[in-house]
C-alpha cells in the first residue's frame, strides 16, 4: 500500500479507523468505539483489495499485534 492509498482508505473508512503516530512512525488504528460486529458488517461483503492487501503485508500484521 502507497502512503496515497493508506490516506485515501483512511479517508473512505474514517468512521472505523484512523492514523495515529508513536516515535514518529504513523499506523492506522481502529477507533475505539467500533466494535467487531460493526466491522464484520462493514467488510464482509465488500473487503476492498486495499484493505486485503493491507491485513496481508507483514509490517501491517505487525502493527495490528501491538
Amino acid at each position: 500500500m502507497t502512503r496515497e492509498s493508506t490516506y485515501e482508505f483512511i479517508h473512505d473508512y474514517a468512521n472505523y479507523f484512523f492514523i495515529a503516530e508513536d516515535d514518529g512512525i504513523e499506523y492506522i488504528e481502529l477507533k475505539s468505539e467500533v466494535t467487531i460486529d460493526e466491522l464484520r458488517r462493514q467488510f464482509r461483503k465488500n473487503l476492498t483489495v486495499d484493505l486485503a492487501k493491507a491485513l496481508s503485508e507483514n509490517e501491517s500484521l505487525e502493527a495490528l499485534k501491538a
